[in-house]
């Protein structure tokens, strides 16, 4: 295959937005171990909105093939003049490449200004790009691939400034620093996201947009609420993922950065489908959460889960009937509110372990230590063991008869009772001397 320098075929709106090639004026680019850099220059002060296309190509009939993503990323070098006045600023536009695989593609590059509504425009005919060697990963980075940077951002002339490499470390922090263009006034929230963790992209004196993250995986994406529209999620940028929903995906919302409210895992199980045994979160104490339970079919099942407080974080409690794959939402308020918002939908894979009874959905928190089956035998001998803290009693339902638990210490409430067959055999608390009222905390099925 001949690798000839040839001369770019440029397109009239290629000079219409002011640009014009760098050093290099050869059409063909050659990538080694998978990567390869080239570069344009903007004569106007405006640096227009750039869209690029690589294909797969065939140099036998030339055609192309398949459409690749992740695999280009633009960045902008601030504007500099050379003194005088009446000189117009020159921004240098750096091309980054990075290849899955030796072979032949070509790159379309399409154009139009800032802001404008009109349709991108091919500003030359395409670059051929080579790859003669396949890329070489270290085994200490975690290849993120280059963003899709999702409209309109990519219209309102957003910038990725940092990381501009396609693999980033796993042991130390990476910022990440982007830039919004003309839509940088209306961000009201916006967060960098990787897998259950986030953490909050804060605008500097140049309306960058900075923060650092140690990326767990590969999923990493920039998500903002607008001021006009605080309700609806807007994806910036995306790392590492597909286009089509995955059922494993992971969901967290930029709010989470107004509640102050995050997620950890504890163990290995970093990667979702989560272990619901090592789900821990952390809030404010003016902040209020709810848990909700859902399965595959989206129906959600009613009193299976809780929120613990555990010294300086919480443990999400869940009691699930069934071994499968569940999904668990997290909504958020703050106590003078009335409406919650959605800040995590995680998904979970239940194990045994995780079967027990169904756990009302309330603010006190309880911990079972026995029985941990959901249904029990009737006509024989249980043992009750719960931990409940700050209140006055608890009390045993079952068949229309109540037994008091005995607080032993440390907030522990146990007895041993012979239950009689009930469908709905309950553990309650009361709260006050003065209030009779019983709180449900826990639920079982004796048959």
């Amino acid at each position: 295959v001949s690798t000839q320098s040839t001369w770019a075929l440029l397109h009239c709106q290629f000079f219409k937005l002011g640009l014009q090639l760098g050093q290099v004026m050869d059409s063909n680019v050659v990538c080694h171990q998978g990567t390869g850099h080239f570069e344009w220059q903007c004569l106007t002060n405006n640096v227009p909105a750039l869209l690029c296309r690589l294909t797969s190509w065939n140099e036998v009939d030339n055609t192309p093939g398949h459409t690749y993503e992740g695999c280009i990323l633009t960045t902008i070098r601030d504007g500099n003049t050379s003194g005088n006045s009446n000189s117009k600023s020159v921004f240098a536009i750096h091309f980054w490449i990075s290849l899955p695989t030796v072979g032949h593609y070509k790159l379309e590059i399409f154009g139009k200004p800032v802001g404008s509504d009109s349709t991108y425009k091919p500003l030359l005919w395409g670059y051929r790009i080579i790859c003669d060697q396949p890329p070489s990963i270290a085994s200490s980075l975690i290849q993120i691939n280059y963003p899709e940077l999702h409209e309109p951002y990519c219209t309102s002339g957003a910038r990725i400034l940092r990381p501009t490499l396609p693999c980033v470390s796993s042991s130390r922090p990476t910022e990440w620093r982007i830039t919004l263009g003309t839509l940088t006034e209306r961000v009201d929230s916006i967060i960098l996201r990787c897998h259950h963790q986030w953490t909050k992209l804060v605008k500097n004196s140049k309306n960058q947009f900075c923060g650092t993250i140690i990326p767990i995986g590969p999923e990493v994406e920039v998500l903002t609420c607008h001021k006009d529209d605080p309700r609806t999620i807007h994806t910036v940028i995306r790392y590492g993922m597909t286009q089509s929903p995955s059922p494993m995906r992971v969901f967290v919302s930029p709010k989470c950065s107004d509640f102050n409210v995050h997620i950890s895992v504890d163990g290995k199980n970093l990667i979702a489908p989560y272990l619901a045994s090592s789900l821990r979160i952390k809030y404010p104490k003016d902040v209020i959460l709810m848990p909700l339970v859902e399965d595959d079919d989206g129906v959600e099942k009613e009193d299976c889960a809780i929120i613990q407080y555990d010294g300086e974080s919480s443990r999400i409690l869940l009691s699930i009937p069934e071994v499968g794959q569940y999904r668990l939402r997290i909504y958020s308020a703050l106590k003078d509110q009335s409406t919650y918002s959605c800040l995590y939908s995680l998904p979970l894979s239940i194990t045994p372990n995780d079967i027990g009874p169904k756990l009302a959905q309330q603010q006190y928190p309880c911990w079972i230590e026995s029985p941990k089956r959901f249904e029990l035998k009737s006509e024989t001998r249980e043992k009750f063991k719960v931990k409940i803290p700050d209140v006055k009693a608890v009390i045993l339902i079952n068949a229309g008869k109540r037994w008091y638990l005995e607080n032993t210490e440390n907030d522990i409430w146990q007895g041993s009772y012979v239950l009689h067959t009930c469908p709905e055999t309950l553990i309650g608390c009361i709260h006050s001397e003065k209030d009779s009222n019983i709180t449900v905390m826990i639920r079982y099925n004796v048959i």
